[in-house]
């Protein structure tokens, strides 16, 4: 659906990226399925794939090694308030170092202030994405 909406948007689906959170994948990967959304695998239908909410839920790193993903995105319970809890920002930065080390990029959820901007840069995140670097805006308005 939403490789349709890019098109009539007439964007360049090469840039695209679709997401799944990693409950639907890890079902799907244990009932020995293709890991992505319509069980196709991810990398046959969009140029890039994320990881949705990782580090909440039933994620692990056991299952992402064996996932066709590019990007991890880095659920917002872990950064959301990292300026202030120490543990959430070291659990931020090992994902993200492991993350590394598999090739992945990382995106930080929810950064919602220029403080959280500030260390997730410090940290080496890859991506942000919350209101501190945009607002959401429909597919339509095209991609800049």
């Amino acid at each position: 659906m939403a490789l349709e909406a890019a098109h009539m948007a007439i964007c360049d689906t090469r840039i695209v990226a679709g997401q799944v959170i990693d409950s639907t994948v890890i079902w799907s990967a244990r009932a020995g399925g293709p890991a992505g959304p319509g069980g196709a695998r991810p990398d046959t239908v969009l140029r890039r794939f994320s990881l949705d909410h990782f580090g909440s839920g039933f994620s692990s790193f056991d299952y992402l090694k064996a996932l066709p993903v590019d990007d991890l995105k880095i659920d917002a319970i872990f950064v959301r308030g990292i300026a202030g809890n120490a543990i959430n920002r070291a659990m931020v930065k090992a994902i993200h170092e492991v993350s590394h080390m598999m090739g992945l990029k990382t995106v930080a959820q929810y950064v919602e202030n220029t403080a959280t901007l500030a260390l997730i840069r410090e940290l080496g995140i890859d991506y942000a994405q919350g209101y501190a670097v945009g607002s959401p805006r429909p597919l339509a308005a095209g991609v800049n």
